[in-house]
């Protein structure tokens, strides 16, 4: 029994370590996280898992790059990349009927 118990907690640490390695890495630098949101609304776009709210905070991004507002351009950057992911993320989903 004890040894069940033990090789259940490894297997349960070995699942979340694996999760952790799925978190994205955060730039302080404005151009970067533009790129990186541009590449992954991108990339949910030809998997035709574009949500709205990924396109919508490019676009914030996009302004606010041409504003010279940094700040904005990171913050909505991270949007469009957390949403564009979770939009691919959702395609592993199984249909339902």
């Amino acid at each position: 029994m004890e040894k069940t118990l033990v090789a259940m907690a490894l297997a349960a640490a070995l699942v979340l370590a694996g999760c952790q390695g799925a978190t994205a890495v955060r730039t302080t630098d404005p151009n970067e996280a533009l790129a990186q949101a541009q590449a992954d609304v991108k990339a949910a776009a030809a998997k035709d898992a574009l949500w709205t709210s990924a396109q919508q905070a490019l676009k914030e991004a996009e302004a606010a790059a041409k504003k010279g507002d940094s700040a904005a351009v990171l913050k909505y950057s991270e949007i469009a990349s957390d949403q564009a992911r979770l939009g691919l993320e959702q395609t592993r989903y199984p249909l339902t009927h």
